[in-house]
């Protein structure tokens, strides 16, 4: 006789293929197809939530531009603070009493200058005092340090731009005293001569004319010259730059002063 044929529904198990230590603890043999079914099953829907979640992924890559602009600058770190070490508050009490003694704005420059808040003028920022307050309450308000300077400048007030100076954590932020277009042999004589006298000093640290000469690119035989013949080597340094006309600026020299750390030298321009 044949033997009887197996149900091909019903699992053939064999005991060189299926040991004990394959299956799950607790489980028996009877209760291995089972569950293999529902393992295999939730394998499936794994791989088919992978798929999911990959295309959820290539979806968010054809968000419009303007939209991830949105989500990337929500993380930019200072965007709506100061930086840390840099107090929020620009003025020290000191510094803002000084304020209530200057002259008021006129209503011309005062429609220029609230072009920095993004308001139209108001009778009530006329006040110089109040003005700045308002100024300093802006997020990373230190930013426009430097455009409010330019400004007071274009402005001729010269009496506010001197009372900002006096807070002197605030100097490497407001830009030079001089307009900052100004051409550096276009700079007066005696001015001149104190800035480049000052420079000349040579520095223990090496932040001196020879670091400004390696950031502007002169030769070094040109400096190892300049270091034994001249008594002002730092004039040498500027009437080599002053042949890039459009680059040797009182703005930028004041740059490259606050880049060396050379704030007492950048106050001097």
């Amino acid at each position: 006789m044949f033997p009887p044929k197996q149900n091909r529904m019903e699992p053939v198990e064999d005991d060189e293929t299926v040991s004990a230590a394959m299956l799950p603890i607790g489980r028996s043999r009877e209760g291995t197809t089972n569950w293999a079914a529902s393992n295999q099953y939730q394998t499936d829907i794994s791989e088919h939530t992978n798929d999911f979640h990959t295309l959820r992924s290539d979806t968010n890559q054809l968000m419009s531009q303007s939209e991830l602009q949105i989500s990337f600058s929500a993380t930019l770190p200072f965007q709506n603070s100061s930086p840390p070490g840099f107090p929020d508050i620009l003025w020290s009490q000191n510094v803002l009493a000084e304020f209530s003694n200057l002259v008021d704005f006129t209503h011309s420059e005062a429609a220029s200058l609230c072009t920095l808040l993004g308001n139209p003028a108001d009778d009530g920022l006329i006040k110089v005092k109040q003005f700045l307050r308002v100024f300093q309450s802006q997020p990373a308000a230190y930013l426009k340090l430097r455009e409010l300077t330019w400004l007071l400048k274009h402005l001729k007030r010269q009496d506010v731009l001197m009372k900002i100076r006096e807070q002197t954590n605030l100097r490497r932020w407001l830009g030079p005293v001089l307009p900052e277009e100004i051409r550096i042999k276009d700079m007066t004589v005696s001015h001149r001569i104190q800035f480049t006298t000052a420079l000349s000093i040579t520095d223990s640290a090496g932040n001196d004319w020879r670091l400004l000469a390696h950031m502007l690119h002169i030769p070094r035989t040109h400096v190892e010259l300049w270091q034994e013949r001249s008594k002002n080597p730092a004039e040498m340094v500027l009437k080599s730059w002053e042949v890039k006309v459009t680059e040797a600026t009182v703005g930028r020299l004041f740059d490259l002063m606050t880049e060396m750390r050379r704030e007492d030298l950048a106050a001097l321009l």
